[in-house]
């Protein structure tokens, strides 16, 4: 059987994209740029509704706790280096590097990236937020930029430095101790340490209080920032005064666009209006609008951007609430910066504020809150349905995403999917959705959305870049002459040099987007390529690669493309990695060290990833499923802290701490009504609690809102369990039926079916449920497939299932074939033979007896025995010490020898066998005693047969078939074939424990009949 054909899937619309069916090799980033739009035809399933009641709570406090440090001499050693560390951690520092004097006069200031975390920090139990680390640093640059009108330009989203060398060097740290946050510039270190500037940001050990920070922050952007940069030498413009400034209704759309390219384009602008004419409160909501948006639709990434650009949103945000206090639009527009940077808390408090602020005011005076604020509202209680009916006109995209964040943990359900691809729809540019996407998994939805993401990023991106305001002309060239990717971000790095272009963000910033994109299109291609699909990734690397060369993980794509990991090579880079701003989404690297290393050689982890990690929805999400076994409650606790209405975190409690979530069930049904994320645990939870009538409404009420196999599972084992095996099988029908398969969910529940009817005999019944799960080509389908085709005796069939099993899976199943044939005597063994005989010598020696008897017995049944010897030699001395492999070694040997007539062999193995044996196999050891004195005469006639068999009939059933194998090997290349025959049928007839001698003994037979 063939593997699925091997092409491009040219996808030139959605609905394509998002239906077609699984190639070994998918399209891939294309080395030249097909311009063009990508059709929108997708058909999509509408929302399921939902009933959301809110009851706001505050959740006790808890510190973030990181994995458990290992223990032992060692370590402690490096802990004591790591606690003389923690003052001097390098991720809390950056330059700040002053370039005066650049051309016009200019002065540029350039923030560098901070450091690598370097290890574990003892005593550190808290998440060393990456969030607050931003929110420092930004305020440092809000400070140049608003208060001195100076341009400036951050390494941590992808800003090039200026040319030439700093006139000033200052450092920059964002102290995160557990107690405070605190801000400090200062030269030199230690003793000589020149402090220029210190205040504390956070008081307390609320490491979430972003609130404080951000407040604190802001401030200080105002008032003391400014006056140090200017002692400094910063040569600040004048501000322009503060003018209207009221947007546009096109800038407006702009920002509702959930696409990158929109944000970054409607930022410029604003930074350029802001720079040239003054600011604005309007301008300020747009910046924090912007950024915010840019931050959420980067979050999948494995760099600190999106971090940056979330810190910008709450600074810009906070600067008119600082200015209006009272002012509902200020709280609206910073609601809209927390909604998005994942601390709903902070936003539904904004939104109380708004409400009550416009109540107290004037009517005449009183303003209209904006089409996105309901949405921010149904998205803090997770109003799933809410949020469905209001996202439509203006705000359509906003509330696509917004629906996907409300939905998209757990990530591998139906509505998750649903919600998805309803963004993406929306806007194919969301690669934010294209990533929530990729989360809910199944080989078919994670073959499309892996092709459909990067194909997006080659062929219309470039375009969006081409009719951006003001893009470089190099950027356009390079567009126009259809060069790949790569060109395409070099351009735009030499496009962003300040000064040329003093714009923010940066050209350079455009670049590292769309890097960091391709970096994880490639990682959800490869990782669904060699861990989902299985299938061979050379010629996808091949072609990818060339795209993510220069990423600093490039490495760990490499080694996720390899076959065979080469532990020297991850070795290196584990050695040699880049661990600034290494958060949570980057966790499948420590994977890969986990699943890919020996024991002894895997790289040691200190809890890095948890420690840069914020306290927001996305990032405590992700800590809850990745540490749910051990620490569900906890980070259950800490998400509700910051999202007190997350439903995935109640249904977590519901699943890990139930005698905590019983009391509090009702509250919470009242606060997110029949949210999925709540009422699926809590039906398996009443299920396993032997609530079977409460467990049944969730389940039905769950599948109206998420149709997923589980639940139908659950649903029809409840009926199963009561005897009721038609309305068991009645309900997986309907989920058949009705349920689109995402993956392979409908093959396990075909499977399930058929199992059960085979095992009442009822295979005709089962033929067309095990025939249908086969054609997924999974292994374990198909097996089912096989089993019922013999079942019915319709061996052709039965056949073609083990042959693609072997074919498909080589590594698990490669016996497969030839087994078939032997067991059931069908078939076509020739083939079956050769097939497995050529897999095994594409292996070597490797594996020992695995490997080595198996190929001989093979060849010994294929007639070419003397071709055996030097290998089976090689493994009884490689075996020697191993007493299973060792004999199996010996006796197929004897075989062997036998068969080929070489009684010279035979005779010296049966001496050397005798010599190892003698007292532990002695009826054997007496056989060959017997085979000796035969071969001694010359004359195999004079075999003493009778005494032979009494000693194969005094041999434990299980462990004749041996004797009887090399006594008819012997008879047979003696040309005794008749002789031979009897012992020929023992060696058969003792099933599958001796497979491969029994395949020796049942190749012979078949000789002889014909």
């Amino acid at each position: 059987m063939s593997s699925p054909s091997d092409q491009r899937n040219n996808t030139d619309s959605l609905e394509a994209a998002l239906n077609s069916g699984p190639r070994p090799k998918a399209l891939s980033s294309r080395r030249g740029f097909k311009i063009g739009a990508v059709a929108l035809t997708l058909v999509v399933l509408t929302a399921a509704g939902y009933s959301i009641a809110q009851s706001l709570r505050e959740a006790d406090w808890l510190f973030a706790l990181g994995p458990q440090q290992a223990s032992g001499a060692a370590n402690q050693a490096k802990d004591q280096a790591a606690a003389a560390l923690a003052v001097e951690d390098p991720s809390e520092r950056s330059e700040l590097q002053v370039f005066a004097n650049q051309p016009g006069g200019e002065t540029i200031l350039f923030l560098t990236e901070p450091g690598k975390m370097i290890q574990f920090r003892p005593g550190h139990y808290g998440n060393h937020s990456r969030l607050a680390r931003e929110i420092v640093r930004q305020a440092v640059l809000l400070a140049a930029r608003e208060e001195l009108n100076v341009t400036v330009r951050d390494a941590s989203i992808g800003d090039p430095s200026p040319q030439g060398q700093p006139s000033t060097v200052v450092e920059v740290a964002a102290l995160c101790a557990r107690e405070k946050t605190a801000i400090r510039l200062s030269r030199g270190q230690g003793e000589k340490r020149d402090v220029l500037f210190e205040r504390t940001l956070r008081d307390s050990e609320r490491l979430n209080d972003y609130l404080t920070l951000t407040k604190n922050a802001e401030a200080a952007a105002r008032d003391g920032l400014p006056e140090v940069l200017t002692k400094l030498g910063v040569k600040g413009k004048a501000v322009p005064k503060k003018g209207d400034g009221r947007l546009s209704a096109e800038l407006d759309d702009q920002l509702l666009k959930m696409s990158f390219i929109s944000q970054f384009a409607a930022i410029r602008q604003l930074h350029e209006m802001i720079r040239t004419d003054g600011s604005s409160p309007w301008r300020l909501h747009g910046l924090a609008r912007g950024y915010a948006n840019l931050g959420v639709l980067t979050d999948f990434q494995w760099d600190g951007a999106g971090q940056a650009y979330k810190a910008r949103a709450l600074l810009y945000a906070q600067r008119d609430v600082a200015a209006r206090p009272g002012a509902p639009v200020a709280r609206w527009n910073r609601a809209y910066a927390a909604t998005m940077a994942g601390i709903p808390i902070l936003a539904l408090n904004d939104l109380d504020a708004a409400s009550r602020f416009a109540k107290g005011m004037a009517e005449s005076t009183r303003p209209a809150p904006p089409p996105w604020v309901e949405l921010l509202d149904a998205h803090c209680h997770f109003a799933v349905e809410k949020l469905a009916k209001l996202r439509n006109g203006s705000v359509a995209e906003l509330g696509a995403l917004l629906s996907v964040m409300a939905v998209e943990h757990p990530s591998r359900t139906d509505v998750a999917l649903r919600a998805a691809r309803e963004a993406i729809v929306a806007n194919p540019e969301c690669f934010r959705a294209h990533d929530a996407l990729c989360n809910v998994g199944g080989v078919a939805n994670l073959h499309r959305a892996t092709i459909m993401a990067p194909q997006i990023l080659t062929e219309v991106i470039p375009q969006r870049i081409a009719e951006l305001p003001g893009v470089p002309e190099v950027v356009r060239k390079t567009i126009q002459g259809d060069q790949d990717e790569v060109a395409l971000t070099r351009a735009l790095d030499a496009a962003a040099d300040p000064a040329r272009d003093p714009a923010e963000p940066s050209w350079g910033a455009l670049a590292r987007i769309i890097r960091e994109t391709r970096f994880v299109c490639t990682y959800r291609r490869l990782d669904f390529m060699a861990n989902h699909w299985n299938v061979p990734t050379d010629e996808y690397w091949e072609d990818a690669r060339p795209l993510v060369a220069e990423h600093r993980f490039c490495p760990f794509l490499e080694a996720l493309a390899r076959r065979t990991p080469d532990h020297a090579e991850i070795l290196a880079f584990a050695e040699k990695l880049d661990t600034t701003n290494l958060g949570l989404n980057a966790s499948a690297i420590e994977q890969l060290f986990v699943k890919k290393m020996p024991p002894d050689l895997k790289p040691k982890f200190y809890g890095i990833t948890p420690f840069l990690s914020d306290w927001n929805t996305h990032d405590l999400s992700l800590a809850l499923l990745y540490y749910r076994e051990r620490r569900a409650a906890d980070y259950a606790h800490k998400l509700l802290s910051v999202s007190p209405n997350a439903p995935y975190a109640m249904g977590m409690l519901v699943d890990y701490a139930w005698d905590e979530a019983e009391k509090k069930v009702d509250d919470w049904r009242k606060q997110v009504g029949d949210h999925p994320s709540l009422i699926g645990p809590l039906a398996r939870r009443y299920d396993k609690l032997g609530r079977m009538d409460e467990a049944e409404v969730l389940l039905k009420r769950y599948i109206e809102l998420s149709p997923d196999p589980w639940a139908y599972r659950l649903l029809a084992d409840r009926e199963k369990a009561r005897g009721n095996l038609a309305r068991w099988k009645e309900i997986l029908d309907e989920y058949l039926a009705k349920v689109e398969d995402h993956g392979l969910d409908h093959a396990k529940v075909r499977v399930e079916i058929a199992e059960s009817l085979m095992a009442t005999g009822l295979y005709e019944a089962a033929r067309p449920y095990a025939d249908a799960a086969a054609e997924s080509w999974a292994e374990w389908a198909m097996r089912t497939a096989q089993r019922c085709a013999e079942g019915q005796m319709d061996w052709p069939a039965a056949e073609k299932w083990a042959q693609a099993r072997a074919m498909r899976y080589p590594g698990n199943s490669g016996y497969d074939w030839i087994e078939f044939c032997v067991r059931t005597g069908e078939g076509h063994p020739a083939e079956a033979s050769d097939f497995t005989l050529a897999l095994l010598q594409r292996m070597g020696d490797q594996a020992g007896d695995q490997i080595v008897v198996p190929r001989a017995a093979l060849l010994i049944a294929k007639g070419e025995p003397g071709k055996t010897f030097d290998s089976l030699q090689r493994l009884i001395k490689a075996e020697a010490e191993n007493p299973s492999g060792d004999q199996a070694a010996w006796v197929t040997l004897l075989a062997a020898a036998g068969q080929a007539g070489d009684a010279k062999l035979l005779d010296a193995t049966a001496e050397q066998f005798l010599a190892k044996y003698k007292t532990t196999s002695p009826k054997f050891s007496a056989i060959l005693a017997k085979l000796r004195e035969a071969i001694a005469k010359g004359d195999p006639n004079t075999l003493d047969q009778k005494s032979v068999d009494a000693l194969i009939e005094e041999t434990e059933v299980v462990s004749r078939v041996g004797p009887a194998l090399v006594v008819a090997s012997y008879l047979a290349g003696a040309e005794q074939h008749e002789k031979a025959k009897p012992y020929w049928k023992q060696a058969a007839e003792k099933g599958e424990s001796f497979f491969w001698w029994r395949l020796i003994a049942d190749g012979q037979l078949r000789q002889r009949a014909r």
